[in-house]
C-alpha cells in the first residue's frame, strides 16, 4: 500500500533555477549533486523548514525536498518493520508534529541513501511557460498536462494547477468557468485560452514509488 504525505510551506514557491526546460537527461548523480546528503536524516533535516514530499512503503522511503532551492529527491530501503514504525509515526493521533519529526529521524534517520537526484533540469523555465499563452486547454491536455484538482477564480481568469512530469504548475485561463462539484478543471477547459502559467510546485509524481523488485 502506498502511503503519501506532502507539506507547502507556501501557496506558490517558485525554486532560484536557471533550469532549461523539460529535458530527457538524467538527473543529476549522487556523485555530483548529492552534498552532504548521505543518510536519510541528512534530507529529512535539510527539508524540515522547506517545501516537501514524502511517499513509503514496506520497500522505500522517497523524500523530495527544495535543498536550497535545488528540488531534490532521495531515496533509501526499508523494511516492513519499518514500514509499519512510520505508519504508527505519521498517523498518530497523539503526537504533535515536532514530536513526529524527531521520532521519525530516530527511526529512519540512519538508513544511507540509495539515490540522490537533482531535479532542476525537469523544471519549465518561464520562457517555455509563457509560450502556452494562446494554447487551448486541449492542447495543453494533449501535451501531457495533469491534474486540475486545485483551482480558484478572480479578476485574472480561472487558474489551475496543472502537473507536467514531477512538477506542477499554475495555469491562468481568460474568462471564468463554473465548474459543478461532480467536475474537475480538467472537464472544462478544453475550450479555454491559456493567459499566462508560473512555477507552483512539486506535482503528485515527484514522489512516485520505484518499481517492486
Amino acid at each position: 500500500m502506498k502511503k503519501l504525505l506532502t507539506l507547502l510551506l507556501a501557496a506558490l514557491m517558485v525554486f532560484a533555477l536557471a533550469a532549461c526546460g523539460n529535458s530527457a537527461a538524467p538527473a543529476g548523480s549522487a556523485d555530483a549533486q548529492s552534498g552532504e546528503l548521505t543518510t536519510l536524516g541528512d534530507a529529512l533535516r535539510a527539508g524540515q523548514d522547506a517545501m516537501y514530499a514524502a511517499t513509503w512503503n514496506e520497500e522505500h522511503y522517497v523524500y523530495a525536498f527544495d535543498n536550497n532551492g535545488i528540488p531534490t529527491r532521495v531515496v533509501a530501503d526499508l523494511t516492513p518493520e519499518l514500514n509499519e514504525t512510520i505508519d504508527e509515526i505519521q498517523f498518530s493521533d497523539t503526537l504533535e508534529e515536532d514530536e513526529k519529526e524527531q521520532k521519525l529521524l530516530e527511526a529512519i534517520g540512519e538508513l544511507p541513501l540509495v539515490s540522490v537526484e537533482d531535479l532542476s533540469s525537469y523544471v519549465l523555465s518561464q520562457e517555455e511557460l509563457d509560450s502556452l499563452a494562446g494554447k487551448t486547454g486541449q492542447e495543453l491536455i494533449d501535451a501531457g498536462y495533469t491534474g486540475g484538482g486545485s483551482y480558484w477564480s478572480d479578476d485574472d481568469g480561472l487558474t489551475v494547477l496543472l502537473d507536467q512530469g514531477y512538477f506542477s504548475y499554475a495555469v491562468t485561463f481568460e474568462g471564468t468557468a463554473e465548474i459543478a462539484e461532480d467536475q474537475e478543471a480538467l472537464d472544462v477547459i478544453p475550450n479555454m485560452i491559456v493567459k499566462g502559467a508560473a512555477y507552483s510546485g512539486f506535482g503528485d509524481s515527484i514522489t512516485d514509488l520505484p518499481e517492486a523488485s
